[in-house]
């Protein structure tokens, strides 16, 4: 009768998230998005994040983002191959906050865009870590917005996380427009 009791209680515990760790980072962490459009992150360097976006048809993106948040490099694809012309780079200065929490970074940036060279003023306001849930999985995030002067206050909201490092999009607003929100329902590691 124990057995059985021990094994009903067993039974009626939640089932774990197999939720990835930071060590997947080397094979790779997806998110999915509602609408199926998924966001591979992988580590590339020390400071460097690649990141791959499929939108579930042949076209997609990917991009490099110096410390898991500031893109440095992104280019379009389709059919898995890059788009020509559609390269950009961003050259950050080295003094990016060596912490991401309850701070602000006010940045100049220097682009290339389709052979110009642009200077680009940014802000990047860091809040206090809180936690984020994806699917059935816990993080430690701090929320991030990041506000782009010269494309006319162009904001994105970024959710960065912390064990991973590397943040994601989670809303995009023009000025006076409603806000573009990303909703992702699942975190998973590749060829885990």
């Amino acid at each position: 009768m124990r057995l059985l009791s021990s094994l009903l209680c067993i039974a009626s515990l939640p089932v774990l998230a197999d939720c990835p760790t930071p060590g997947d980072m080397t094979r790779g962490v997806r998110l999915t998005e509602a609408n199926g459009d998924t966001e591979t992150f992988f580590e590339f360097s020390n400071r460097v994040v690649r990141g791959v976006y499929n939108d579930g048809t042949d076209s997609g993106s990917r991009y490099l983002l110096q410390d898991g948040i500031f893109v440095i490099e992104a280019f379009d694809t389709l059919d898995d191959h890059a788009i020509p012309g559609s390269r950009t780079t961003f050259l950050y200065p080295e003094d990016a906050p060596s912490k991401f929490e309850d701070t602000r970074w006010d940045v100049q940036v220097i682009s290339l865009i389709q052979g110009e060279f642009l200077n680009n003023n940014e802000s990047h306001i860091f809040g206090p870590k809180t936690q984020v849930e994806i699917g059935a999985c816990l993080f430690d995030m701090v929320p991030v917005i990041s506000i782009y002067h010269d494309l006319d206050g162009y904001e994105e909201q970024l959710n960065y996380l912390v064990d991973f490092g590397f943040a994601y999009l989670v809303e995009m607003k023009e000025r006076d427009m409603l806000p573009d929100r990303f909703d992702y329902i699942r975190i998973e590691a590749i060829n885990r």
